[in-house]
Parts: C-alpha cells; sequence; structure tokens
C-alpha cells in the first residue's frame, strides 16, 4: 500500500466521535474554530505512523494512555475504530481499551479489490502492535480471506 491516503474513517478518536468517508488529496488545509479537532486529526495520523511502526503502546502511553485517546473516554467510547482507502485498496483496525490503559487489537484486516473480487485478510485480534508491517510487499498474503 504505497498511495497516497484516498479516504479515511475514523471513530472514537479524542474529539473525533465520527468522521466517515473523508476525502483526502495531495494537499489539504485544515480550517476551524479553536477545539474543533484540527490537531487531533493530525494526531490520528502521528499515531498511525506510530501503529505501523509497531510502537503503538508507546505512542499511546505517552498520550496519556487509551482513556485520552478515546472519544469522551472508554465509558463512553468503547473503540477506536479506522477504515484507509488507498485507491481501491485499504487497511482498517479497531482498539479497544484495556484495564490496564493500554489498547489492543480488536481486529485488523487489509482490504483488497483483486479483479473485481473484494478480498478482506484478517490479521488477528488480541495483539497489542500492528501485523501490518509483517506483510509489506506480500499483498493478499496476510491472513484469513473474508
Amino acid at each position: 500500500m504505497s498511495e497516497a491516503i484516498k479516504k479515511l474513517t475514523i471513530e472514537g478518536f479524542k474529539s473525533i466521535q465520527k468522521l466517515e468517508d473523508f476525502e483526502l488529496r495531495s494537499l489539504n488545509v485544515l480550517i476551524g474554530a479553536n477545539g474543533a479537532g484540527k490537531s487531533n486529526f493530525v494526531g490520528f495520523f502521528r499515531l498511525l505512523r506510530e501503529l505501523i511502526e509497531q510502537r503503538l503502546q508507546l505512542a499511546i502511553a505517552t498520550e496519556g494512555g487509551a482513556d485520552a485517546c478515546l472519544y469522551l473516554g472508554p465509558k463512553i467510547t468503547r473503540q477506536l475504530t479506522a477504515k484507509l482507502y488507498f485507491g481501491s485498496n485499504g487497511y482498517e483496525f479497531a482498539l479497544a481499551a484495556t484495564v490496564d490503559n493500554r489498547m489492543v487489537f480488536v481486529e485488523e484486516a487489509t482490504l483488497l479489490k483483486v479483479q473485481d473480487k473484494d478480498l478482506r485478510d484478517l490479521l488477528g485480534s488480541g495483539h497489542i502492535e500492528a501485523k501490518l508491517a509483517n506483510f509489506k510487499g506480500e499483498p493478499g498474503s496476510a491472513g484469513n480471506k473474508h
């Protein structure tokens, strides 16, 4: 997935309750009042980078733990979910807070379009660091197809 992110959905991250099918271009300008969520939107991409580099737990800890990363905290928001699309392919994940204020993958998957068929490769659940990096350069080989 070396293409740029074309569209994304974020749900339950900091002040972002739900941002659905948000289209990105090669240049994006964020405009809004103080407290509108611009910094949290940019912060999502920092979190994503750390997730891909398998430093999710370090990133969560330095942000104040899972409680600080979930929209209105874990009593209101059970999961942080995201879907990222790179052209016709994508990546999605869902993270839930643990009792020790870390986050664990509820689900992680790649989305591949092969000959007009949508393939969803599950990378698993229950792990604390992303498995996506283990499959760089191996499209379609990352798990169980659904």
